[in-house]
């Protein structure tokens, strides 16, 4: 099965992870791999996708080429790897030529075992010219459900991947991914061209993780009740980023350990709020659904959202991110009269009328000042904030346009680009000579930078002000105010780093009735969409069933037995005997007192004398046997954490 190999899995996993067996099917996984098999693997939230290609790509010469369509993913996965010393590379959009041919020189020479590359990189000329002499031992494709026109988040560049099944013909192709109903799994299969792929579907059950739902009159009251009685650190999703800061500023309010976090942070602050997460410094994190991929934090105790998301597959995927450690853990949904407006409005919303799409297209090419016929492979700095205000467009309806112009090839906008300080040298040789008698300490500067940046006379080159700093031996502020002066006395060309939203015109600019637009493939894309919400709608509503039974049916198709733990399943064994309502306020007392300290049975039945004791009784023992409450011999109850 795995002979002929220097190491076995177990081997390489134990040097490099720290641990003697794989989890559940990853072993299977594996071995298909090291046979050189075509593999699909749909793998829930935590479950170790990575380990299932980087095990075998370390077990064989040459290196894996890691498709992956999130940078900051990307960067955290390579992070890792260097951490553990695997040498790891990483190509994207963020890049100037020099360093992309830089990094594929390495590849060629450096003896790297994994090329992470964006899905758009693949098509380049450059790559594919290198590609030809790389030793290349497998493929993988991550969040592999991007390739389906029917899954919850297609993005056309993926649909390109069959090239490298073209260009590298015997090499395997693992596609992995966390959630692929059957529809979508059979649709990575043709796009990706898989020759009988061996198809491993892990197990969607968590058998620790308890789900409820929430139906409330105050978000901001009932949020701050549910995280008095958890402990430990969590998560809460929200939809948009100003719902983020409100409700960090809310935790702060009430002495919670919280920060936030999304996309239209520096990614220094990003990075910051990560890393103190990770570090337990914040225990928890109000966020959008920008947090948390890639993240591999096993002890989160419970993930609250805030605002329903808009369909399954993004529930699955950030509720997923609690009790990674097999340790209890709970997932909350809340929701209100205005998520279910929204809901029933959201179709619509994602999916625009055409004209309504022509007219953002209109106001987006006047706002950058595109002319007609022109911008194609043109970036152009985007304020959202500020193009939806001048020209007063609903920013939900806005993104949805910009995904959908996306997907049609029409741009690709990218909310933080990720793009580093560039310079290109400009002067000559004889401007270098009179800078020498005019300024020695420009003129040296010039030179640090030609020496420490090959290339950097004929391409905007990537820079740090930092390094710079240190083999230039002054301060960081110095350098770049010098830095300043060179490009304003047009010897250098200086673009310093900025962490902006960004359009990249693929195509020139054209009329706006004119663009070009697959209307069969948006209606039926509408309607996939359409059918996912309507899944939402039935898992929020859902009073009787076991709610992880829902998910699973609905990523696998397969019955599963009860969880026993969700809302609804502890509904069932609750005593009937005790009306629902009155059972839910006289639990929802009870724990706010409790959390204060401990009470004896009797001062609770002061506290709630508008119930009877047999109704606080009753309540009580049901709270003890699903292990909420404890109570001592002497009847003192108080809250049982995690």
């Amino acid at each position: 099965m795995t002979e002929g190999l220097i190491m076995q899995p177990e081997d390489v996993l134990y040097k490099y992870w720290g641990h003697t067996q794989f989890r559940s099917i990853q072993k299977d996984i594996i071995t298909q791999v090291i046979q050189g098999q075509d593999t699909l693997a749909i793998l829930p939230t935590g479950a170790g996708k990575s380990v299932c290609f980087q095990v075998p790509t370390l077990l064989k010469k040459g290196m894996c080429i890691v498709v992956t369509p999130l940078i900051a993913l990307m960067k955290d996965q390579v992070e890792q790897l260097k951490n553990k010393q695997i040498k790891a590379l990483s190509l994207h959009s963020g890049m100037d030529h020099y360093e992309i041919k830089q990094t594929l020189n390495n590849a060629l020479y450096g003896d790297y075992k994994f090329l992470y590359i964006s899905p758009e990189r693949v098509q380049t000329e450059l790559f594919q010219d290198y590609l030809e002499d790389l030793t290349i031992n497998l493929i993988a494709i991550d969040e592999a459900h991007c390739i389906s026109q029917w899954g919850y988040d297609f993005r056309p560049a993926y649909l390109a991947l069959i090239t490298l099944r073209e260009l590298l013909p015997k090499t395997p192709i693992i596609a992995v991914t966390a959630t692929a109903t059957p529809h979508v799994q059979k649709d990575i299969t043709t796009k990706l061209a898989l020759r009988n792929p061996k198809l491993f579907v892990g197990k969607f059950e968590k058998p620790n993780l308890a789900l409820s739902i929430l139906k409330c009159e105050s978000k901001q009251h009932d949020i701050i009740n549910l995280i008095k009685q958890l402990s430990g650190s969590g998560l809460v999703y929200c939809r948009t980023r100003k719902d983020t800061e409100k409700v960090a500023d809310l935790l702060k309010m009430h002495a919670f350990n919280s920060a936030y976090y999304h996309a239209g942070l520096t990614q220094d602050d990003r990075s910051s709020v990560q890393k103190s997460w990770m570090d337990n410094e914040k225990a928890i994190i109000v966020c959008t659904n920008a947090f948390g991929m890639g993240i591999d934090k096993a002890d989160v105790r419970w993930v609250i959202h805030y605002s329903p998301p808009d369909c399954l597959e993004n529930y699955y995927q950030e509720v997923g991110r609690a009790g990674r450690d097999g340790q209890p853990c709970r997932g909350i949904l809340l929701f209100d009269e205005a998520d279910e407006e929204t809901l029933n409005e959201i179709v619509s919303i994602k999916y625009p009328s055409i004209q309504k799409i022509q007219e953002i297209y209109l106001a987006m090419s006047n706002y950058l000042n595109i002319p007609v016929g022109v911008g194609e492979g043109l970036y152009y700095d985007f304020d959202f904030s500020a193009f939806t205000r001048i020209f007063k467009k609903d920013p939900r309806v806005t993104i949805s346009v910009l995904k959908i112009l996306e997907q049609e090839g029409h741009i690709q906008f990218h909310e933080n680009s990720f793009r580093r300080s560039q310079i290109l040298i400009k002067a000559s040789r004889d401007e270098i000579i009179d800078l020498q008698h005019k300024n020695e300490k420009l003129a040296e500067l010039i030179t640090v930078l030609s020496r420490m940046y090959e290339g950097i006379y004929d391409y905007k080159t990537s820079i740090s002000e930092e390094q710079i700093a240190i083999v230039y031996k002054q301060s960081v502020d110095t350098v770049l105010q010098l830095l300043q002066l060179l490009h304003n006395n047009n010897l250098i060309s200086y673009h310093p780093h900025e962490d902006k939203p960004q359009i990249l015109f693929l195509l020139n600019r054209a009329p706006s009735r004119y663009i070009s637009f697959n209307l069969r493939n948006y209606e039926m894309r509408k309607q996939q969409y359409a059918y996912r919400v309507l899944q939402l709608k039935n898992y929020l509503y859902s009073q009787v069933a076991c709610r992880s039974s829902i998910l699973v049916n609905y990523f696998t198709n397969q019955r599963t037995v009860a969880c026993g733990i969700c809302d609804n399943c502890i509904d069932k064994n609750r005593d009937k005997s005790l009306n629902k309502q009155i059972f839910n306020q006289i639990q929802t007392a009870l724990m706010d007192f409790l959390e204060e300290a401990p009470l004896p049975i009797e001062d609770i039945f002061t506290k709630l004398d508008a119930y009877s004791k047999n109704d606080i009784i009753e309540t009580a023992r049901f709270l003890i046997k699903e292990q909420r409450l404890q109570a001592d011999q002497n009847n003192v109850l108080q809250i049982r954490h995690p």
